[in-house]
């Protein structure tokens, strides 16, 4: 994660918990350590109220949900797709490449993907969707938001759409969140 978005994260974490930290070098790298994902096997997708396994960001400040799991795909279960992205989602934190979450397609495929600017490409594929379906809504479904393009404006900038394709500001998201709890 780029140090514009740590800084970003961390902002956040430090405004929502009123806590004053020096922002030195040392302390950006001891945030980026600090905020970390994984699978919780007990979370609640706020659309539809059911029981789901969720990729949350936690952090100081606790557990952010950030990508409902709710069908089986290519033989994996929501609970094995759950752990797999989770892991993938810290990686790409730790190593800095995780800025923008968006949608495209991959071989003909349509998937979900990182990207490294509003606008830019595919990077980092999370994982590939089915054939038939719409990458757009299934990224609506995952983040448990029932309109992007309505969401959006009480998102503070959070989902941004460029030529008919959304990308999540991962940190804004996170924030917005925060402000949901």
């Amino acid at each position: 994660m780029s140090k514009k978005v740590v800084t970003s994260i961390f902002t956040a974490l430090v405004a929502v918990t009123g806590v004053t930290v020096a922002t030195a070098q040392s302390s950006l790298s001891q945030e980026r350590n600090r905020v970390n994902f994984s699978c919780n096997y007990s979370g609640i997708h706020p659309v539809t109220k059911a029981p789901t396994p969720v990729t949350i960001a936690r952090g100081p400040i606790g557990e952010i949900p950030v990508i409902y799991w709710i069908r089986s795909m290519g033989g994996y279960s929501p609970e094995q797709r759950c752990n797999i992205v989770s892991s993938q989602f810290d990686r790409l934190q730790k190593t800095g490449d995780l800025e923008y979450i968006t949608h495209g397609y991959r071989s003909g495929l349509p998937v979900i993907c990182t990207a490294n600017y509003n606008g830019g490409p595919c990077v980092n594929q999370l994982f590939t969707l089915h054939p038939r379906d719409n990458p757009r809504e299934v990224l609506e479904t995952l983040l448990g938001i029932q309109n992007l393009a309505t969401e959006a404006a009480f998102m503070g900038g959070a989902v941004q759409n460029v030529n008919g394709t959304y990308y999540i500001d991962l940190p804004l998201f996170l924030d917005y969140k925060i402000g949901e709890q």
